[in-house]
């Protein structure tokens, strides 16, 4: 099954390898990091602690267990990201790593540059970050790994499957599978055994990391033309959800005068796509890095990278994308913990943990349709009392989340 594995990979990596090298011929020398060459050297005595983290959620992750790892214990933290978005995430938003770099190609060769370079201490894989020759090449030098707020869809199960026999053998030589709920924990013990050590610990996504107040400051300064409206957050938008979001606007528009709306899509390659139906919807926009608000600007197109947050805590809905459409959602905890009532579809199957804190905490709202939505906003927009109500509850969520961190922290530091 390893050999099959390597095989299947080879084919993926190799064309992969040929455009980093390509890239690299005119100017971009850091994709050079994914075939382990170009790193950039820890300079410490201590061995470091290797997070491995995906894109931007991973990184957000990442960025509190840094911050909390760097106030307990003396040690160095390289972080490795696999997208171009988390990388810049990461480099934006203060993480305090010693290192950040792309991750290494899952092929040995590639993986033991990394080893060899920065000979961590431990390995902390973040939700689903499953690497098997890393994970071989670490337990044949006796590096020690470990699983941290792990999420396990259905979907990601269904694929992993058939390479049980792959994966179970380095399964049962991790030191602990930390999971965010009790179904992930369910779907990981079919993968690896009932001799893996999972324990269900929570989601760090529900840990509440207050913006610093001087990014908070500028947004409230970009924001202020809109400050006597209510302002629509609608964050990590996919395909198919915007044409959904604008008509659920263009009615909330027949019945409200004082509403506005920010459309972030999760994916800003897909900019382009997402202001030609903007544009179509025929109401007045602007581009965030391109355009001053002003307060007849109905729609602002959030096209930058790490500001989504920081528009959450001035909004007095938030939507989270990835609901609407068969995708499994995105971190639905982000705009409750900020303060804000959320709204999401039907399909949450990837974030089951914020899921039913969100219910729990009467902070999230079901939508189905454009009508569901509207609905729904105009409920909670025309409520006089719905922000200190759900101020309260954001309270309360983040005081059930406060430990989680600490009980993660303690398990990484052992």
């Amino acid at each position: 099954m390893r050999f099959l594995y390597r095989c299947l990979t080879y084919v993926y990596v190799l064309p992969l390898s040929i455009v980093v090298m390509i890239a690299r011929l005119f100017g971009n020398r850091t994709q050079i990091e994914r075939l382990g060459l170009g790193l950039t050297a820890i300079k410490s005595d201590r061995r470091p602690l290797w997070l491995v983290a995906s894109s931007v959620g991973e990184v957000t992750i990442a960025v509190k267990l840094i911050k909390r790892l760097k106030e307990v214990a003396d040690q160095p933290v390289l972080l490795t990201v696999t997208t171009k978005t988390g990388r810049h995430h990461a480099l934006q938003s203060g993480s305090h790593a010693d290192v950040i770099a792309y991750h290494p190609l899952d092929i040995p060769k590639y993986v033991r540059r990394f080893l060899t370079t920065y000979n961590p201490s431990k390995i902390i894989l973040l939700e689903t970050e499953l690497w098997p020759s890393l994970m071989a090449e670490a337990f044949g030098r006796g590096i020690k790994i470990m699983q941290v707020s792990g999420r396990l869809s259905e979907k990601s199960l269904h694929r992993y499957r058939p390479f049980v026999p792959l994966f179970r053998p380095l399964f049962e030589r991790c030191d602990a599978f930390l999971m965010q709920s009790e179904e992930d924990a369910a779907r990981l013990r079919e993968l690896a055994g009932e001799d893996a050590r999972i324990e269900i610990v929570g989601s760090l996504k529900g840990e509440y990391v207050p913006p610093a107040p001087a990014d908070l400051q500028k947004t409230g300064e970009y924001l202020r033309p809109w400050q006597n409206l209510k302002v629509i957050t609608c964050g990590s938008t996919r395909p198919g959800e915007e044409a959904i979001l604008l008509d659920a606007f263009a009615l909330l528009c027949n019945q409200l005068r004082d509403v506005r709306l920010v459309l972030a899509p999760r994916h800003l390659e897909r900019t382009d796509e997402v202001l030609a139906l903007i544009k179509r919807s025929g109401v007045s926009y602007c581009r965030c890095s391109k355009s001053t608000l002003d307060e007849q600007t109905q729609i602002l197109l959030l096209d930058t990278i790490g500001q989504l947050n920081l528009f959450y805590h001035y909004s007095s809905v938030a939507f989270v994308g990835g609901t609407l459409v068969p995708l499994g959602g995105h971190n639905l905890l982000e705009p409750a913990l900020a303060g804000c009532p959320v709204l999401f579809g039907p399909y949450c199957e990837n974030q089951r943990a914020g899921y039913d804190l969100l219910l729990k905490h009467e902070m999230g709202i079901p939508v189905a349709d454009a009508g569901d939505i509207c609905k729904s906003l105009v409920a909670i927009v025309n409520d006089p009392q719905a922000k200190s109500i759900y101020a309260a509850r954001a309270t309360a969520l983040r005081q059930e989340n406060a430990s989680i961190i600490d009980r993660y922290i303690a398990a990484v530091t052992q």
